[in-house]
């Protein structure tokens, strides 16, 4: 059987929670992630927002990290493989794609070499 659904398993201390969020669940993986998820708790129930980390082109597919970014390309690979259990997951994003050496500095557009260093900026 297939272990791959649409829950995930987050910790929002102090909850731990396997949860299903319709909408977020829908959101691809990237490592170059346009959302975030925030949860809060207030009046018995948890909340979860996608927020939007920078200006997305119209039609843009939403994404979010289902793992810590600040690894290496091959730490990512084996979170992403061991968080999606027994399917067979690789991450096409841009920048595994540079990173695993599949796509070469000129074949990226100024604007995705942008989103690379705004990222790695941010992860200091």
């Amino acid at each position: 059987t297939n272990d791959c659904s649409n829950t995930f398993k987050r910790t929002f201390p102090p909850l731990d929670l396997l949860c299903l969020f319709e909408n977020q669940s829908r959101y691809s993986h990237s490592c170059i992630p346009n959302t975030q998820l925030e949860a809060s708790v207030g009046s018995g129930s948890l909340v979860i927002k996608s927020i939007a980390l920078r200006n997305m082109e119209k039609f843009e597919e939403l994404s979010f990290s289902r793992i810590k970014l600040n690894q290496s390309y091959k730490k990512r690979s084996e979170d992403l493989k061991s968080f999606f259990k027994s399917c067979t997951y690789l991450c096409s994003c841009l920048r595994c794609m540079f990173e695993s050496g599949k796509a070469s500095a000129d074949q990226i557009k100024s604007k995705d070499l942008m989103k690379l260093a705004n990222q790695a900026f941010e992860e200091g």
